[in-house]
């Protein structure tokens, strides 16, 4: 303890208490702590308070539990400097065998070009491990300081959490009533939607923060003594439970209803008096129901999805189904801080998956980074917190703070709060005062349960302590600043667009360095891959693949670069694997280069042989009217899976398109028979359709629309059906109906008014028709074919100066339009007949 008789000291030690909690208050402001350079200030301005600390105060009480956390990220960050060791490539063999098959295959690849790779790191990505390092040292201190009397007895840090989430709550509120253009929050696109925007990079760790200050707001609610002070943080606990909700984290209500519960069962377990706790039990009430109020229908309709068993397939729990090889291969140390991101690519089964930086479970997370002797370490102090925590009665403040922890320990089950500094931080303060208030304070004999370990700093340990941190510190920042990866990937974009050759010493240098970075050695062969023949330009890309095999882009360069030099047999290898990996239009990309450049009948050889893919040609050929070679596609996509209704339905239309009536009406059978659904009323609606039978298309039409209500497909069909019938005013009735569907691009948009236009120009209403065109216009002021409608609409009208500015606009923007210099000419000569007709009237009068 500090001496009373040494006022200065005191003083001092105050002011950096009030320091310390106003770092803590900012750490979540900053945009959550996530933004590698406001991480860095963060750690900096930690490290001089800590060393100042340090200074002032030279010894440290500990007690049992606090001292084995301690112990326990001592051993985190020995595990992160092992990692950090570069070894040779027989030392890595035998503790990381994957990672020794990776690193020779790369040196394989480059079969002696670059100098092959002979020491590497056991973590994947090392500066980010690096970077890592710096922040296990200052939550460390972090720990020691906050489990200190002078913080656990005044609560200071716990206040700077409550006030610092509800500022954030009420920050949230105020920019989405005011609407504001917002420069505090990431979420902009939710302010519009009356839903609180978030200061953190993702609404989930938003959640995680505020649910964990809910919890400590409330405990200082019991804690403090001011009816003032108890109302104040009465009301920072319930905005920050109204913030959980209306983040819309489904991880996060889940997690804070289930931690509710778990504190209900706390108070009852220790009969607590219901009285003293009516006013928690009113918050909670209070909290929920006023999200409910500003946000019932975001709230319901995002946790309906938790129903939904295919999205939650889709999303987390094939994210673990895929890491299972990743836990096996990476065994004893894991893959580091950073790795998991980087060497993922190598284990996922396709290609559907989002851009995942974490395993979105804290556990496995950890199981990953560290290994499984890491991992049980870890379930070993959980359990053993757990028991202490549950073993002695608790205070309603104590259970409330307990409450908090079980709520982001639970939370990280579905993601990875624990991995923000502002969280990790955070949640290290809530943990300090649990073991500080019920060890020192809540013993029924005013004992402590355990002993008091005092740790005393001389002068020359404290020297020699600051050296080494600051040391540290210098030398990590400086190391993983210049490592940045968007530092290094904007510095080979510049050296590329420069004209730098790709066998660029400077390229080669960081290969050997980043040799598990896909995106390096793709990016320095993209510029070059058509135009060079260069064994290199074949390795980068090879390197690339080898690190992201679910990749498009290395594999369709790999195809071009194969083909130029005619070596077909591994153009169309690297061709189908494109294809396969291809997402969005990238596989149309492909199919256009194999229309231009290969032969029809070679067609089959580069394109994977499976009823997804080849559905999808069809569908390509289709839309360029080559219908008889889609037929052939088709049918062999019929033949792999004849029970698929994206193959049938594809089927079904090229069928329609080539006027093949009984083959369509086969596939309407077979359809029928999978499937009854609008999906058939539709089909069967097309069908009577191309017939000529109009009347029952547009009844099939109507009874798809009724069971599938504002269906864009569907009610384009009722109203193009509707303007062959000439029932013209229902035809606009159901485009403008469109305009209610969700998801309607642009083209889709554009087309829409086209078609609403049409249907007054049949009328000779030339006025709406062109109000329509010039709508669809301004959302695309460069479509030279609605200049053109608009431009023959107008020259009927005879307004031939609105005709000639149209062509004219289309003869800039695009001069090889059919006949649009003649157009031009056309209009020329009638104006100056007109001008010449107007001189002799004139000369007349």
């Amino acid at each position: 303890m500090i001496s009373p008789e040494n006022p200065i000291k005191t003083q001092n030690i105050d002011l950096l208490r009030t320091l310390f909690a106003l770092f803590v208050f900012f750490l979540p402001l900053v945009f959550g702590s996530v933004h590698y350079p406001v991480l860095i200030s963060e750690y900096i301005i930690g490290l001089i308070l800590i060393i100042l600390y340090l200074y002032y105060r030279h010894n440290f009480e500990l007690i049992k539990p606090s001292l084995i956390f301690a112990v326990f990220i001592l051993i985190t960050a020995i595990i992160t400097i092992v990692q950090l060791i570069p070894l040779p490539l027989g030392v890595i063999r035998l503790i990381s065998p994957k990672e020794y098959e990776l690193l020779s295959a790369i040196n394989g690849v480059y079969n002696n070009i670059i100098s092959p790779i002979r020491f590497y790191t056991l973590s994947i990505e090392p500066y980010i491990n690096l970077e890592y390092l710096l922040r296990i040292i200052v939550l460390f201190f972090v720990f020691l300081i906050a489990s200190q009397r002078e913080f656990t007895e005044s609560m200071i840090l716990l206040k700077a959490i409550a006030l610092s989430a509800a500022i954030i709550v009420l920050y949230g509120f105020i920019e989405g009533l005011l609407n504001f253009s917002t420069f505090f929050s990431y979420n902009i696109h939710l302010t519009n939607e009356g839903i609180l925007p978030s200061v953190f990079k993702n609404t989930n760790h938003q959640a995680g923060f505020l649910g964990i200050a809910a919890f400590s707001s409330m405990a200082l609610y019991y804690s403090v003594h001011y009816r003032y002070e108890k109302i104040f943080y009465l009301f920072c606990s319930i905005l920050s439970a109204i913030g959980v909700f209306i983040t819309l984290s489904r991880g996060g209500i889940v997690a804070f209803v289930a931690s509710l519960i778990f504190l209900v069962s706390l108070m009852n377990r220790d009969r607590f008096n219901i009285k003293r706790s009516y006013l928690l039990y009113a918050g909670i009430i209070i909290a929920i129901s006023t999200a409910f109020y500003l946000a019932y229908q975001e709230i319901i309709s995002e946790l309906s999805t938790l129903t939904d068993a295919e999205r939650m397939q889709n999303e987390k729990y094939r994210l673990v189904l895929n890491s299972l090889g990743l836990f096996k291969d990476f065994l004893i140390v894991g893959v580091g801080k950073g790795g998991f991101e980087t060497i993922f690519n190598v284990y996922r089964e396709d290609n559907s998956f989002v851009s995942f930086s974490q395993m979105e479970n804290q556990l496995f997370q950890q199981l990953a980074d560290y290994g499984v002797l890491y991992f049980v370490i870890v379930l070993v102090v959980i359990i053993w917190f757990a028991y202490l925590f549950l073993k002695y009665p608790l205070s309603t403040k104590t259970a409330l703070l307990v409450t908090g922890i079980f709520y982001i320990l639970l939370q990280n089950l579905v993601d990875f709060n624990l991995e923000i500094f502002s969280i990790q931080t955070t949640t290290l303060i809530v943990l300090a005062s649990i073991i500080a208030r019920y060890c020192f304070v809540e013993n029924e004999s005013g004992e402590p349960v355990f002993a008091v370990y005092s740790i005393n700093l001389v002068k020359k340990r404290l020297l020699a302590i600051s050296i080494v941190l600051l040391v540290i510190f210098a030398l990590g920042i400086y190391l993983t600043y210049d490592n940045l990866r968007e530092k290094k990937e904007a510095e080979i974009e510049l050296m590329l667009m420069s004209g730098v050759s790709p066998d660029n010493d400077y390229f080669k240098d960081k290969i050997r360095k980043y040799p598990f970075n896909y995106f390096i050695p793709a990016s320095i062969a993209a510029r070059d891959y058509l135009n060079t023949t260069d064994p290199i330009i074949k390795s980068y890309l090879l390197h690339s693949s080898l690190i992201n095999p679910l990749a498009f882009e290395p594999h369709y360069m790999l195809y071009r670069y194969f083909f130029k030099l005619q070596d077909y047999a591994n153009a169309q290898s690297q061709c189908r694997l494109a294809i396969k990996n291809s997402r969005d239009n990238k596989a149309r990309l492909i199919f256009s280069e194999l229309m231009k450049s290969v032969d029809k009948r070679e067609l089959f050889k580069y394109i994977p042989y499976t009823p997804e893919v080849f559905t999808s040609f069809s569908n390509y050929l289709l839309s360029l009217n080559e219908s008889e070679l889609a037929k052939e596609f088709i049918e062999d996509a019929l033949y792999m899976s004849e029970n698929n209704t994206d193959v049938l339905r594809s089927a079904f239309l090229i069928y329609i398109s080539l006027k093949s009536i009984p083959d369509a009406e086969k596939i309407i059978a077979k359809y029928e028979k999978i499937k009854n659904d609008y999906s058939l009323y539709l089909l069967k609606g097309i069908l009577y359709e191309t017939e000529g039978q109009l009347e029952e298309a547009f009844k099939q039409y109507r009874i798809a629309d009724e069971s599938n209500p504002l269906n864009s497909e569907i009610l384009l069909r009722i109203a193009n059906v509707s303007v062959k019938m000439n029932n013209l005013e229902e035809a606009r009735s159901y485009f403008i109906k469109t305009f209610l569907c969700d998801n309607i691009g642009t083209d889709l948009k554009i087309q829409i008014y086209r078609s609403i236009a049409s249907t007054y120009l049949i009328q000779k209403n030339t006025y709406e028709a062109l109000k329509y065109l010039r709508i669809a216009l301004s959302m695309r002021p460069t479509d030279v074919w609605i200049k053109s409608e608009i431009a023959s609409i107008c020259e009927r009208n005879g307004n031939l100066h609105c005709a000639l500015s149209e062509y004219t606009g289309i003869a800039i923007i695009n001069p090889e339009f059919p006949d649009i210099a003649g157009k031009i000419k056309r209009i020329e000569d009638r104006l100056k007949v007109l001008e010449e007709d107007k001189r002799i009237e004139d000369l007349k009068r």
